[in-house]
């Protein structure tokens, strides 16, 4: 799936660089650094500093703005915690030390309200979309994975500082949670995610 997700990747930084030629339009790229909240904490209670995110918004009139953002982050834990299994032809509580990774994968279409237009331009921004999320859990020889595409919203705040008349520097927080979909790893249901994302990186505006 590696190939697959770095083919998005290009394709997607190259139709967000293509969108930002428009007038009044702005392409980002973050650093996204992951505080896992609920089940996402329950199974890997470690921040994640293995996060990216690329965004591409277009202005409708001075304060409203339209456009996506994709990302890609990676949660990873080695563990000896206890974890109870319940999968097909196993069940039972494990034991011993285990490797556990959720690889987060949101593709969102986003709407913000900017507060003002200048060299510095606090906004507010609602995200709606879809989560492909892969989960793996893995101790000595075996290992299991699960693929699922989940529903997901992701409000946020944030501010952009100008460096240039066309660049800013760009921080925001912003909570995702992805809706349950199928069965997590261990075979429980009710496999929602839920995550703070802190982003830090720039824009690059065409005006």
């Amino acid at each position: 799936m590696k190939p697959f997700f770095f083919t998005l990747l290009l394709l997607t930084v190259m139709a967000t660089a293509a969108s930002a030629q428009i007038s009044n339009s702005l392409f980002g790229i973050s650093w996204n650094v992951g505080l896992p909240l609920g089940n996402t904490q329950d199974f890997i209670d470690k921040t994640s500093f293995s996060g990216v995110s690329f965004e591409g918004r277009s202005w409708l009139n001075r304060d409203f703005a339209v456009g996506g953002m994709f990302g890609w982050s990676i949660f990873d834990l080695v563990s000896r915690d206890p974890i109870q299994i319940d999968r097909p032809n196993f069940g039972g509580t494990i034991s011993g030390t285990q490797e556990r990774w959720i690889n987060t994968l949101p593709i969102m279409l986003s709407g913000y309200y900017h507060f003002s237009r200048g060299d510095i331009v606090p906004y507010v921004g609602a995200n709606v979309g879809t989560y492909h999320i892969i989960q793996t859990f893995a101790i000595g020889t075996v290992s299991w994975e699960t693929r699922n595409w989940h529903f997901g919203v992701a409000p946020e705040l944030g501010i952009m500082i100008g460096l240039s008349r066309t660049s800013y520097l760009m921080a925001t927080a912003r909570y995702n949670y992805a809706f349950a979909s199928g069965k997590d790893v261990t075979g429980a249901d009710g496999n929602s995610y839920s995550w703070i994302s802190l982003n830090l990186g720039l824009g690059f505006t065409s005006f």
